[in-house]
Order: structure tokens, then C-alpha cells, then sequence
């Protein structure tokens, strides 16, 4: 936001409570999924495409709404990667903080140009996690489900993530690492 070049090389954060609303019944999946963008994201076209995040067994209908949020509720936060199955999102250890006894929610990771001269000099990793940390997030959009299914584009704008009217001060802080 405030003219300085960030170099992403990590974006990730867990999926959970995504909800549908309307029509003769509302949908709720429960599972917690991760999200990664790291990869996607490492070139414009890949950007471009995007992320795909499918919801199974939709029935065919009309919605009004949609839901989800960022992070993972509280009963499955106060859970150990141990818990979880092999292949589940939840039981990779290294997203899992011990001393927190917290899953990191979202990890925002790069550098940044603090002086202008194209050397990203400064490296910054922000992860958030607790409870205090799960965000939901609702859109009231009507579509519908049809037999071939429907897409809805969710933007992720990183940009505000570092705030528009008051500024992140990466140089200042780096990293973000406890509950405070």
C-alpha cells in the first residue's frame, strides 16, 4: 500500500464452516481444508487461474448466500495433528503450533524492498492463529446449483492485508508469531 515491492513466496490459510443458504435447505460443510497458494501463485497465469475449492454433494437449487471462515473453530482447534487421520489437512504437525496449542490459521510470507532499489532486503512472516484469530466471513450473492455445478469467484486482494487507511509497518515488524 504504501509503494514498496513484497515478494510472496508462502500464502496459505485453513478453510472451515463453509455454508450455502437458501432455497429449500442450507448446506454446511464442517471439514477444515488448507489452502495453498504458494504454488499457484508463483506465476501471473497461475494467479490468473487461481485456486479451485470444490464443495461436495450440493443439492440442485437456488442459494442466497454463502459463508466461510478463515481459520479452524475452536473444537477442532484444541485438537493435536495426532488426532487427525493421515491425509486429513489438520494433522500436519508443521501447521501446528505446540507451545500455542493452536493450529496457524494463515501464513503470509516474503520479503519486502524497504530501500527502493530491487534488493528485497528485509524478510517477513505474519501467522496468525488462536481462537481470537478465526474470522468469518459472509456474501450475500444469489446463484444457483445446477446439474453441471457453479463456480463462485472468491478475489483475494493481499494488498489489503496490510491495511488501506493505516499501513502494516513490516519494518518494524517482520514476524508475528504469539497470540498477542
Amino acid at each position: 500500500p504504501d509503494g514498496k515491492k513484497l515478494l510472496f513466496n508462502r500464502f496459505s490459510f485453513y478453510i472451515s464452516d463453509v455454508s450455502l443458504e437458501g432455497g429449500e435447505e442450507s448446506v454446511i460443510q464442517d471439514d477444515v481444508k488448507m489452502l495453498n497458494f504458494t504454488n499457484v501463485n508463483s506465476s501471473k497465469a497461475g494467479a490468473e487461474q487461481g485456486l479451485t475449492y470444490q464443495l461436495k454433494n450440493v443439492p440442485q437449487d437456488s442459494y442466497s448466500s454463502f459463508s466461510f471462515c478463515v481459520g479452524v473453530p475452536q473444537a477442532k482447534n484444541i485438537m493435536k495433528p495426532s488426532d487427525f487421520g493421515i491425509g486429513d489437512d489438520l494433522s500436519i504437525a508443521a501447521e501446528y503450533w505446540q507451545p500455542w496449542r493452536s493450529y496457524i490459521f494463515a501464513r503470509t510470507e516474503g520479503f519486502i524492498d524497504l530501500e527502493g532499489d530491487n534488493t528485497k532486503e528485509k524478510g517477513f512472516a505474519l501467522h496468525t492463529g488462536g481462537s481470537n484469530a478465526l474470522v468469518c466471513l459472509d456474501a450475500n450473492q444469489s446463484f444457483n446449483i445446477t446439474e453441471s455445478g457453479n463456480d463462485i469467484l472468491v478475489e483475494i486482494d493481499l494488498k489489503k492485508l496490510f491495511g488501506e487507511s493505516t499501513i502494516y509497518n513490516i519494518a518494524a515488524n517482520p514476524q508475528i508469531h504469539s497470540l498477542a
